[in-house]
């Protein structure tokens, strides 16, 4: 029943996109943000991604709903660059969408279609998406990256992905899962994981973001 109205919803346009502000710590600044999915379904109200990506990714609807969500996230941004504001844009993307081979084709005639600079748009995988073909998944980040999309790696430090598949993967950005970071204020193991996972993220080259930073002590 949730798959049949996922499909008339993407098909109606009936899902909507919330931005989620990267601020950069030491200006203050937005200088990205992260495009996210939430559908308001007419009976059961508002759904976030994890009541309903899951069976997507499930059915094969995923790749409809990343298309979707790319589409309408290189609008906004086309829109934002009207007014004059430059600010970069990130969505993500599922083990299946990075298991398609065309999907770099697909995101450079978006970004063409939109007029919005591969340089302002990044592409967040998981750890976990690289368990699942990793050989093609990695074919396909190459690929973005070489075209000039970057590529973030979300939710780091779930341990799904092993560090010979980490040292393989081209990647802009590191981002700590917030399991870690939402938990600094306790002291603890929490800060030195987080510690030596900057560390890592600047040896790989990688920019690093925290998520869940909720306060300013954290």
């Amino acid at each position: 029943m949730l798959f049949r109205s996922l499909r008339r919803a993407i098909d109606a346009d009936e899902l909507g996109l919330v931005y989620h502000p990267q601020v950069e710590l030491g200006t203050g600044e937005v200088l990205w943000v992260e495009s996210l999915v939430r559908w308001v379904h007419p009976t059961m109200g508002l759904l976030m991604p994890d009541e309903f990506v899951p069976p997507a990714e499930q059915t094969g609807l995923i790749y409809q709903l990343t298309r979707w969500i790319l589409r309408r996230t290189l609008r906004q941004a086309a829109a934002w660059q009207r007014q004059g504001l430059q600010i970069g844009i990130a969505v993500n993307f599922s083990a299946r969408d990075l298991q398609l081979p065309g999907m770099p084709d697909f995101v450079t005639s978006c970004l063409r279609q939109y007029r919005v600079p591969a340089s302002r748009l990044k592409v967040e995988i998981t750890e976990g998406s690289l368990m699942d073909e990793p050989e093609q998944v990695l074919r396909t980040v190459t690929h973005l990256r070489s075209r000039g999309v970057g590529v973030v790696l979300d939710d780091f430090g779930m341990g799904y992905a092993s560090l010979s598949h980490l040292k393989q993967l081209p990647i802009d950005e590191l981002k700590i899962d917030r399991s870690f970071v939402s938990q600094l204020r306790q002291g603890g193991l929490d800060i030195s994981i987080v510690r030596l996972t900057i560390e890592l993220g600047h040896q790989m080259g990688a920019r690093v973001v925290a998520e869940g930073v909720e306060d300013q002590e954290t």
